[in-house]
């Protein structure tokens, strides 16, 4: 444990002399873009992070930073000052509360591109459980109870959404099931709010960054306009993906597996476009 600490801090350290280092050589961004990631949790959303947080291009602010507030972003115009402010040319958030209003968050800035990042459900399901305990079942049933309410996980629920969510039985639901569902309930607001058909946001499958972490990447960069580093993927692993049989309910699995063939079928085509060859897309789709 104090290895790994030591380890994180030196690696933190060093990261800081890059980025001074470049930021002396080349000066303070005279245009800045800002870049949103969004999903949901769970989903390798901060292992993205992170690889922004390698490269001397990026600020970057998480949940815990000062541009939220119990990890929700505090303001649009606080978001636009914090990008106008930065000395780098990309400034990311990772805003997975404010999910449900990508074009609100795309409207900040002239040039926002979003990153909208999603995991196999089954491993989404057993980290948020491990992580989370019952926290999505326990949502679930207040939602049934109650209707949509301001909480961040309500906003942006459509009126089919919730008709499809009371077809369930939260009464025999398993806190793994529940967090397959949330997965639907989050990801289905990728198709809400037409973001398949938004050329300013780019669909990132979790277990395809992990598999083949540089050509991904590189990729990535050229949708956003940015440079690739190395240091941006040292940090990369495949540790996580298929560790455990699928624990969802087979309503769940049903539920979430239309909703994973939609998103595997947008990213193919989107990175198709974007010049990624059908090896890099056949490992990954449906898997």
């Amino acid at each position: 444990m104090i290895v790994e600490k030591m380890t994180r801090r030196m690696d933190a350290m060093r990261r800081t002399i890059r980025k001074w280092i470049w930021l002396r050589r080349h000066g303070p961004a005279s245009q800045h873009r800002g870049i949103f990631i969004l999903g949901a949790q769970r989903s390798g959303t901060t292992m993205l992070a992170s690889c922004f947080e390698n490269s001397p291009e990026f600020d970057v602010y998480g949940e815990m930073s000062v541009a939220f507030k119990n990890s929700v972003l505090k303001s649009l115009d606080e978001t636009r000052s914090l990008i106008a402010a930065s000395k780098r040319p990309f400034i990311a958030f990772k805003p997975l509360t404010d999910s449900h209003r990508a074009d609100a968050l795309l409207a900040t800035d002239a040039g926002s591109k979003a990153i909208w990042m999603y995991r196999r459900v089954e491993d989404r399901a057993n980290s948020a459980v491990s992580k989370f305990g019952d926290t999505n079942l326990r949502f679930l049933r207040e939602l049934m109870e109650k209707g949509p309410t301001d909480r961040w996980e309500a906003r942006g629920i459509t009126a089919e959404t919730l008709s499809v969510l009371r077809k369930l039985d939260y009464a025999q639901m398993s806190a793994q099931s529940a967090a397959g569902v949330f997965w639907y309930l989050r990801n289905q607001l990728f198709f809400d709010q037409r973001l398949d058909t938004n050329p300013d946001v780019l669909l990132l499958k979790y277990e395809m960054l992990v598999r083949d972490p540089e050509r991904v990447m590189r990729i990535v960069c050229d949708f956003l306009g940015c440079r690739f580093f190395e240091e941006m993927i040292k940090h990369i692993h495949a540790q996580s993906i298929g560790r455990n049989d699928s624990r969802l309910s087979s309503e769940a699995e049903k539920l979430c597996g239309a909703v994973t063939v939609r998103l595997d079928k947008s990213m193919s085509r989107q990175w198709r476009a974007l010049g990624a060859n059908a090896e890099l897309l056949a490992v990954n789709i449906g898997r």
